[in-house]
This record gives C-alpha cells, structure tokens and sequence, in this order.
C-alpha cells in the first residue's frame, strides 16, 4: 500500500494528520487501522510504503475498503492569518477484492 500526503500551500509548513480506516468484506470495521501525523514543507509531500498481507479468511472474500483521510492540523499561531487556517481535509479510498481459490 502506498499512500502520499501532500502541502499545496507554498507558503510554509504545515502538519498534516492521516487516518486509515478498514472494513472488510466480512463486516469487520477498524476504525483508525492506521494513523500517524507529520510536518510536511510547502509545496511538497510525504509518502509511505507499506505492506498488507492478507490471511486466507472467509471474511475478506469480496471487496475490502481502506479510507485514507488527511487533515491539515497545524499548530496555532501558524493556522491563524497571516498564515492560513487549518482544517482542510481530503479523502481517498483503495479496493481490494478478496476470491476464494
């Protein structure tokens, strides 16, 4: 799994917060599987690659969602003007689907 993270803002740094949430297809829900936050600089973006393996279950045939959730929370007084406001937030979701052999 990779999963990229990026500071459109070209004007400074800015913390950025990430959370993973799974559900499998068996209907097993973990939210915050994953989580972490770092600083990135402006105009730039963090990546991280990881591996997933998954167990021959009954409970992850058919589709399995991660949702990947990114949040600007940088730190006062950086998130007041002159600086921009924290708070933006985007999301993005990856599919496995899981067959029985």
């Amino acid at each position: 799994m990779r999963v990229i993270i990026a500071n459109d803002y070209s004007g400074q740094f800015r913390r950025m917060a990430g959370r993973i949430n799974a559900r499998f297809a068996g209907g097993a829900w973990f939210p915050g599987w994953r989580a972490g936050f770092t600083n990135i600089g402006p105009s730039s973006s963090f990546q991280s690659i990881f591996g997933v393996n998954f167990p021959a279950l009954g409970s992850l045939v058919g589709v399995n969602t991660f949702t990947l959730t990114a949040a600007d929370v940088t730190p006062a007084p950086y998130n007041q003007p002159p600086y921009a406001a924290a708070g933006d937030t985007d999301s993005d979701v990856c599919t496995v689907t899981g067959v029985a052999p």
